[in-house]
């Protein structure tokens, strides 16, 4: 298991279709000696948290992550609101 913190500016991740999150490599800030992304090649398997600070509001998603321009495609299996 691995753990990375991944932020980044306005839209680096977004919602492609209802069951697709993009990760744009591109506007991601993350330290340049991080595995993340060699690791995802090896083990596809992914869940995200993404944090909303001042509304507190939480949204998981688990799925399979796989390259594709200009970063990374999440196929979403299940994803919660809280």
């Amino acid at each position: 298991m691995w753990t990375s913190l991944l932020q980044g500016a306005p839209g680096f991740a977004r919602s492609l279709r209802p069951a697709q999150v993009a990760l744009d490599v591109a506007l991601v800030h993350h330290a340049p000696d991080d595995v993340l992304w060699a690791n995802l090649a090896r083990q596809p398997t992914v869940s995200l948290l993404f944090l909303d600070f001042p509304t507190k509001w939480r949204f998981r998603v688990n799925g399979r992550a796989r390259a594709a321009a200009p970063g990374w495609v999440v196929d979403v299996d299940q994803a919660f609101l809280n």
